[in-house]
């Protein structure tokens, strides 16, 4: 049953839940909502009803703020612009009337996720990432056309070409421009077709590629020619297994040397809407404290080199970089600094370490992720222990074998030994067993 109430100010300030989340409704201007979290965090939501040009319709949901920076009267006021906004007219009426290109369902897809990263639903990072991709990868004048005129062999055309420099940007791209078409069908009622309906997109190749004791040991003797900040840093992402944006931006205020823990802000978090909490190994805390010692009162603890400001450090993908050079003296020119995330993860799997937790020490959306990449190691670890028990249990049977046939009756010795009157005794009870 949903919480109907009046909010009033003392309401909005003493509210709170035991749930994750827990939604209120004001009973004075119907479609305010208040979202409380179980952690004290207040937002004000306007939600209505919307029907369309031929008697459908949908809910339509918008963030209006925090409760902290607006007060009831200031909340309802949002409420009813709002919704004068989108109830005057369905908006999809005039896309009905216009020439829709492929420029213009990719903005409505910015529009539409621009709200979804507002209440959490979608991280930010993939949202940058996708405009990044459509920007340099999708060409302006094809952007521009209708999109009911762009046919399947020009979509080929263009993804067969991304594929050739990026498997992972054909698919993103690919799966971006099929996502068009359902937006125009579903979001703004105009059937533009799909001419990628039937465009397969493989699924991506999963790189499994981790470093040996002997690969570690090379590139680290080649990473002590650079930088200490720099081998720290490999360190760092050697030791928790995150992602290269993840660590890069570590700062002080997200670590916990107490608890040793490290508290990732969910903002450079890969498809999650929640931040991540990292325990630390013991071997980290000599690298942080070193680099708390070294470091220039920035907030990040790897930060920047160059320049002014107060930024982290980058790494470059090319031979005249500080990664780079280490890579060309240690011979390993076909690793990333991702695999020493693998390399961590590859660790745990041998060492016989539960893969759920694994993938939450890597911070997996889906274990399933996590089974993929390692779940083979855990097979390969466990080869000596099917040959230790196989080769125990096949001696077993051998030593039964080699017993049974030993204790095989010598017949001749033991009718020489025995008398007249026995030997009629086991001839009857030869017999008896024989019928």
């Amino acid at each position: 049953m949903k919480n109907h109430t009046k909010f009033t100010k003392a309401f909005v300030l003493e509210i709170a839940t035991e749930k994750a989340r827990e939604r209120f409704y004001d009973t004075v201007v119907d479609g305010l909502v208040l979202s409380v979290t179980k952690g004290g965090n207040k937002s004000y939501y306007v939600k209505f009803w919307r029907a369309d040009a031929v008697g459908d319709g949908c809910h339509v949901e918008r963030v209006i703020g925090q409760a902290k920076d607006l007060t009831v009267d200031e909340a309802r006021r949002k409420v009813r612009e709002l919704k004068s906004e989108f109830i005057e007219e369905d908006p999809r009426k005039s896309w009905r009337k216009k020439a829709v290109t492929l420029q213009d369902l990719h903005q409505r897809w910015a529009l539409d996720i621009e709200h979804k990263v507002k209440v959490g639903k979608v991280n930010s990072r993939y949202v940058a990432n996708t405009l990044r991709l459509w920007e340099m990868h999708m060409p302006s004048k094809m952007a521009r056309r209708r999109a009911d005129e762009v046919g399947v062999d020009e979509f080929t055309e263009l993804f067969m070409g991304l594929r050739e420099s990026s498997e992972s940007v054909h698919n993103k791209i690919a799966k971006h421009c099929k996502s068009l078409y359902k937006i125009a069908r579903e979001r703004l009622g105009v059937d533009l077709g799909n001419p990628l309906a039937r465009y397969t997109v493989d699924k991506d190749v999963i790189r499994e590629r981790f470093l040996t004791v002997d690969e570690m040991t090379s590139l680290f003797d080649a990473l002590s020619k650079e930088k200490q900040i720099y081998q720290d840093l490999v360190m760092a992402l050697l030791l928790t297994g995150q992602r290269k944006s993840a660590v890069l931006s570590m700062s002080w205020a997200d670590l916990d040397f107490k608890g040793r823990t490290w508290r990732i802000p969910k903002e450079v978090m890969k498809g999650r809407s929640s931040g991540h909490v990292v325990p630390i190994a013991k071997a980290l805390i000599d690298v942080l404290e070193r680099r708390k010692q070294d470091g220039d009162g920035s907030v990040f603890v790897f930060p920047a080199q160059r320049g002014k400001g107060n930024g982290h450090v980058t790494v470059g993908g090319g031979k005249t970089t500080w990664w780079g050079k280490a890579k060309l003296r240690s011979g390993l020119t076909d690793i990333r600094l991702h695999d020493l995330r693998r390399t961590m993860g590859s660790w745990l799997a041998i060492e016989g370490v539960d893969i759920y937790k694994i993938s939450k020490v890597l911070a997996h959306k889906d274990v399933r992720v996590t089974q993929e990449v390692y779940a083979h190691l855990k097979a390969v670890d466990a080869r000596e222990d099917i040959d230790r028990v196989v080769g125990k249990r096949v001696d077993d049977l051998n030593r039964v074998g080699s017993v049974e046939k030993t204790a095989a009756v010598d017949v001749e010795s033991l009718a020489a030994n025995m008398s007249g009157e026995d030997k009629v005794k086991m001839i009857s009870a030869l017999a008896r067993s024989m019928t």
